[in-house]
């Protein structure tokens, strides 16, 4: 019998989508605006650009990420990209 063995390993900054954002966004709470609002670069209109798909700079990219996983977000990748809580999420 094989056992299939899963690691969680941290997710790539390249491997970050729209789908992630949005579900890290939501499972911490914040609108649109309170992410933005949290990055203290991005702007919400930008921030809703790269959730619908846009491209957008790596810099902004890595500071909406940064501001999820400083309110107790994990990207993780186990085989499959996702997100999971660690910790109760920040006060807004």
């Amino acid at each position: 019998m094989h056992v299939l063995k899963t690691v969680m390993a941290r997710l790539s900054d390249s491997d970050f989508t729209p789908s992630l954002c949005k579900a890290a966004r939501a499972l911490v709470g914040w609108t649109a605006q309170e992410l933005a609002d949290s990055t203290d670069e991005v702007a919400p209109r930008t921030l809703r650009k790269f959730e619908n798909g846009g491209s957008v700079r790596d810099g902004t990219r890595d500071a909406i990420r940064a501001a999820l996983e400083a309110a107790g977000v994990e990207f993780i990748n186990g085989g499959r990209p996702g997100v999971r809580l660690i910790g109760s999420p920040r006060d807004c």
